[in-house]
């Protein structure tokens, strides 16, 4: 684990977390392990890049497990550790929250059809009765 200058516990969870893909790939990895190839599918616009940094981080921190196999060609997974399945419910209500907003300002999906169809499954697909839990409201951004 490296050191980095932590003045809270929010900042000690978003060295961890922080950053724009490291979350989603958490949620991927979510339910069962994925290989390299599969886990960045999920995430074409993310650059390999900062794919490859973003999984060298995340595994030095403890949070994911990159496993190789001994195979032709070789096949590497990658897997929540039990100290990353601690992160779960923080990612859990992120998306949850992210979820709310984007229904409760749909024009910040405006010009992005990706997200808008993203939005309409997640509508059509999943149980959405946490969104009465969470209030977004619009006076709040708009003061």
């Amino acid at each position: 684990m490296r050191k980095v200058e932590v003045s809270c516990p929010i900042t000690a969870t978003m060295n961890i977390i922080g950053g724009k893909w490291k979350a989603v790939i958490l949620w991927y990895l979510r339910e069962y392990p994925l290989r390299f190839g599969e886990l960045h599918k999920k995430m074409p616009k993310c650059s390999l890049k900062i794919f490859n940094a973003d999984l060298k981080e995340l595994e030095k921190e403890g949070i994911i497990k990159r496993e190789v196999f001994a195979e032709v060609p070789p096949k590497v997974e990658y897997s929540l550790t039990d100290y990353g399945k601690t992160l779960l419910p923080v990612i859990i209500i992120l998306r949850q929250w992210g979820v709310k907003r984007l229904l409760d300002f749909p024009e910040l999906m405006k010009d992005n059809e990706e997200l808008q169809h993203f939005i309409k499954v997640i509508s059509e697909t999943e149980d959405l009765s946490f969104l009465n839990n969470l209030k977004v409201f619009r006076n709040t951004i708009n003061g």
